[in-house]
């Protein structure tokens, strides 16, 4: 990882990525239960000095859910999103779920004897909005670092990667949305909630971006490998194989999300995602294949 790059999430590793310069930036807020203690990862970081910028990969509660504890550190903080992410994050029951999945989160951790900050998750809802949204190929520059925002749907409507390159440098990092896959167990691990096609498409727009080094959420830097777009596409293949052999077994929906548990919710994973959040997320998965692979079969 770059010299002027940290990881200084307040969970796991790898869920928050701070540069450092004139003007400092993360990627992604991790959640409410560790924003404190996230906060206080970043002044030091910082040696007392500000936090001026957020980059949302996209609005799930475990991406967003520190920001309300890094505006009271840092009032004037800007936070930036997509459209799309923006306009989810003034809806009511998506606030609302966001909120849910912070407790249970913050229980979980708790029940695995993990620390969490004191006290309950609370936070006003109208800390999480999106001060400025970004469109795709829009560049925002901080400091000495250009920040260049790439539309990735597939995990949701609302992913943006960024690509980050260093004024004076040709090499650029690249932070890949959950969009990719997220890497686990020597693999990826897809989560197409909206659109599985799209995802596909999302890895080859990025893949023409030819970075020098990637980023990860929940995972951390990657340097390049010449398969590693390959691998990302064969575990979305694979996945497909799958979730289309659950779908056709018959199996009520319950019994198809505990049968892709020893794939998709395996032991690194479940070190960063409670079972709910899994069950929901392959629910929306099985239903995204269903819709884009299996109406030819329902018609017949």
């Amino acid at each position: 990882m770059k010299e002027w790059m940290l990881d200084v999430g307040g969970d796991l590793p790898g869920n928050v990525f701070l540069i450092r310069g004139s003007k400092n930036f993360i990627f992604d807020a991790d959640m409410a239960y560790c924003g404190e203690r996230l906060a206080d990862r970043i002044e030091q970081a910082v040696s007392g000095g500000k936090l001026d910028g957020v980059f949302l990969t996209h609005s799930h509660y475990d991406h967003i859910s520190g920001i309300p504890m890094l505006r009271k550190r840092w009032p004037s903080l800007m936070v930036y999103a997509a459209s799309y992410a923006a306009g989810v994050l003034k809806k009511e029951s998506a606030l609302k779920m966001i909120r849910q999945m912070n407790q249970t989160a913050a229980e979980d951790r708790r029940a695995e004897g993990r620390m969490v900050d004191d006290g309950s998750p609370e936070y006003g809802d109208e800390s999480l909005q999106v001060d400025r949204e970004l469109n795709d190929g829009e560049t925002v520059e901080m400091g000495e670092y250009s920040v260049t925002a790439i539309a990735t749907p597939g995990h949701t409507k609302d992913c943006l990667s960024y690509r980050i390159r260093k004024k004076g440098e040709r090499e650029s990092l690249l932070l890949c949305s959950e969009t990719t896959g997220a890497p686990a167990d020597g693999t990826f691990i897809p989560v197409s909630l909206v659109s599985f096609e799209d995802s596909v498409r999302s890895i080859d727009k990025l893949e023409a971006q030819k970075p020098d080094g990637l980023l990860f959420s929940h995972w951390g830097y990657m340097e390049m490998y010449d398969e590693v777009w390959n691998d990302m596409r064969r575990a979305y293949s694979l996945a497909k194989i799958r979730y289309l052999e659950e779908l056709k077994s018959g199996k009520s929906e319950v019994d198809m999300i505990h049968d892709l548990e020893q794939y998709y919710w395996t032991k690194s994973v479940r070190k960063y995602q409670p079972y709910r959040a899994y069950a929901e997320n392959t629910k929306y998965m099985l239903r995204v294949i269903k819709r884009e692979f299996c109406q030819g079969d329902e018609e017949r």
